[in-house]
């Protein structure tokens, strides 16, 4: 019998649903544009006049982004 590292992983969810997380996270999203007037985007999603100046304004704010291959 194979035993996990913490009880902790056993209580997430058993059958993981990426669709259904993908549809909260927008969720979430769209809330906080509505209530907190937050907006959330993808660098790459940004029009090409905004991608630049916007990201580099989130690196002064929040620090250097570590890009990798999630694009």
């Amino acid at each position: 019998m194979t035993r996990l590292v913490s009880a902790i992983y056993s209580r997430g969810p058993q059958n993981p649903d990426p669709d259904g997380a993908v549809s909260r996270l927008w969720r979430l999203c769209r809330n906080m544009w509505v209530t907190q007037g937050t907006i959330v985007v993808k660098p790459w999603e940004l029009p090409e006049g905004l991608r630049g100046p916007m990201e580099s304004w989130a690196n002064d704010q929040f620090g250097e982004r570590n890009r990798g291959d999630r694009r």
